[in-house]
């Protein structure tokens, strides 16, 4: 009887086991929202903390192993709030990862992976890098479609975040591609496209469900989204359907061999600048000074592999906290020594232990051409006078947030200083001076690069659909990556096999009282 009995709880529960087991595998994937990397004070770091985070990281992958995956998110997620460390950061992010890949969540795996993948510095961790990058393979592989795609030529779907925080910039965006849309339908009657508009709300679990949505209208392609891409990028690939991001997050094209970007990446600016440096003045050498956050962070991780691919050298990086107004310390690092000015008028090393004289001119010694720094116009206006004062006379070289007439209030300190630009709205082409007629007419606001690149993609888009040589879902990506787009509003455009643009930059300098375009992508 006790055997009988022992044999009915057990396959009871066995079937209570299957029945939650099914119920689970049949809800839908959540997405995961990942918590922004904090700022950290290196200075006020806890000893015991730190240890405390090294052991949950080993804890968590003895549970990954257990298989015990809600503890093993639950402690992840709780160095994710409070690190000690960028690199805790960094490991508590891969694994979590680990633990919605082997939950089968390769969505939510593919998130946080590549979130990880944007904060390792690509020179100091290869490996590491080659790891991750091994794994994003892996979780973005999808199935051969066996079935041919159907879809509407003419139906473009529009994903953009037209609520929450970013919804003036998501609204903006929409009009320039709602302004291309007319232009092209009043020039060309043919096909006459249609947008199927969706919103985002910033919210990554929307986005998947809207691109969902787009597969059963069987729309042509997606343009966007902008600010939640990783989740909606891999969702899109996975049902075949060609998506244009405009967005700079890292190794989103990833995703699949449906994704591409149109927007200005790290990457572009940096080598914009290098081959300025290179060709004009035979500069070799460049250092980079960077903020601890980031937008920072990515910035360096480009220099370093962008810089290996010319004939130059990264002499320096040296960082510093967002919340910093003194940066001397960190100034301090990138001198190897100092030098006078002698009397035949030429600058001399100083010995060690000679000490500075008055009405003596001396300056810094560095080994470095130029100095990249990584950061806003409102930034530099302290740091520059800062490297003034301890000696550093230096070319400097920013991205385009220095694009800004916030920079000239510290105009004295970054004179021929050089930076990137995707948008010179003074441009004397009939194109830009249309468009931007245009778009004030129908907004009553000035358009700025985020508006201007949304037109520029729904023109190419709209130009690819059109080829009679377009005729699936395929033909739109292999169309896209086979040539280049060159009457647009920002730079001619191109793809290469991975999505990634192809294109040139405007070039700016701050030269006396202004910010001057020095060099055209139209040259």
């Amino acid at each position: 009887m006790k055997r009988y009995l022992t044999n009915k709880i057990f396959i009871a529960l066995i079937s209570i086991y299957f029945t939650v087991f099914y119920s689970c595998a049949q809800k839908k994937q959540e997405i995961i929202n990942i918590p922004p990397l904090p700022i950290i004070d290196s200075d006020l770091t806890d000893s015991q903390i730190c240890n405390e985070q090294n052991q949950r990281l080993i804890e968590i992958e003895k549970l990954l192993l257990k298989k015990k995956f809600t503890i093993a998110l639950d402690k992840g997620t709780a160095i994710l709030e409070n690190p000690c460390s960028v690199e805790h950061y960094i490991k508590a992010l891969e694994l979590i990862g680990d633990v919605f890949n082997a939950r089968g969540e390769k969505t939510n795996a593919f998130h946080f992976y590549g979130e990880a993948l944007a904060y390792l510095d690509r020179e100091t961790s290869k490996s590491r890098v080659q790891a991750l990058t091994k794994k994003i393979t892996e979780v973005t592989s999808v199935k051969k479609i066996k079935k041919k795609s159907v879809f509407k030529k003419n139906k473009i779907g529009v994903l953009l975040p037209l609520t929450g925080y970013y919804h003036l910039a998501g609204h903006r965006v929409l009009d320039a591609i709602q302004l291309a849309v007319n232009k092209f339908n009043d020039a060309q009657k043919t096909i006459g496209f249609q947008l199927s508009v969706k919103d985002t709300a910033s919210d990554p679990a929307v986005a998947v469900k809207a691109v969902k949505r787009f597969e059963k209208e069987k729309v042509s392609c997606i343009i966007g989204p902008m600010i939640t891409v990783r989740s909606a990028a891999i969702e899109s690939n996975n049902l075949g359907i060609p998506m244009m991001i405009m967005s700079q997050k890292p190794d989103v094209t990833r995703a699949g061999r449906f994704i591409l970007r149109n927007y200005m990446t790290p990457a572009m600016q940096i080598r914009t600048g290098i081959s300025y440096f290179l060709d004009k003045y035979g500069f070799t050498r460049f250092a980079v000074l960077y903020p601890n956050e980031k937008y920072g962070m990515v910035f360096k991780a480009a220099f370093i592999d962008v810089v290996s691919q010319y004939d130059a050298e990264l002499a320096a990086m040296v960082s510093y906290e967002p919340s910093q107004t003194d940066f001397s310390d960190q100034i301090k690092k990138l001198i190897t020594g100092y030098q006078k000015f002698d009397e035949n008028g030429e600058y001399v090393d100083m010995e060690e232990d000679e000490v500075k004289k008055r009405n003596k001119i001396y300056r810094a010694k560095i080994d470095f051409d130029v100095l990249f720094i990584p950061d806003t116009a409102g930034m530099v206006n302290m740091i520059a006078p800062q490297l003034k004062y301890h000696g550093i006379d230096v070319q400097l070289m920013g991205t385009n947030l220095w694009n800004s007439q916030k920079l000239l209030p510290a105009k004295d300190y970054v004179q021929a200083a050089v930076f990137p630009d995707g948008f010179y709205p003074e441009s004397k082409s009939k194109r830009v001076k249309n468009f931007i007629s245009s778009y004030l007419k129908a907004t009553d606001n000035f358009p700025e690069y985020t508006e201007a690149i949304a037109y520029d993609t729904a023109m190419i888009i709209m130009n690819t659909l059109s080829s009679p040589m377009v005729n699936s879902r395929k033909d739109v990506t292999k169309y896209l990556q086979s040539n280049t787009f060159s009457r647009t509003i920002t730079c001619p455009t191109s793809f290469d096999p991975q999505g990634e643009p192809v294109k040139p930059l405007e070039l700016f300098q701050v030269i006396g009282d202004e910010i001057k375009l020095i060099r055209s992508c139209d040259d």
